[in-house]
């Protein structure tokens, strides 16, 4: 699973529409839409943002990409 499967999973198992996690981070529906689809890579600050806003660790969100650099 990507980093941004991960956070549409955690998005909707919360219950939120992508305008509700856009407007926790006062960004756009478009960047959400971009960071779901992977087409976009967040920094480091805006994950930290991202997890929170969604109740989780930033190593929740990232815990595939940190066993890919690992290996």
């Amino acid at each position: 699973m990507t980093l941004g499967e991960r956070i549409r999973s955690a998005r909707e198992a919360k219950g939120w529409k992508i305008r509700h996690l856009a407007g926790a981070l006062d960004t756009t529906e478009s960047y959400i839409s971009d960071v779901e689809l992977d087409k976009v890579q967040p920094s480091g600050k805006r994950v930290l943002a991202i997890a929170t806003a969604l109740d989780l660790t930033p190593n929740d969100l990232l815990k595939n990409e940190i066993a890919e650099v690992a290996s």
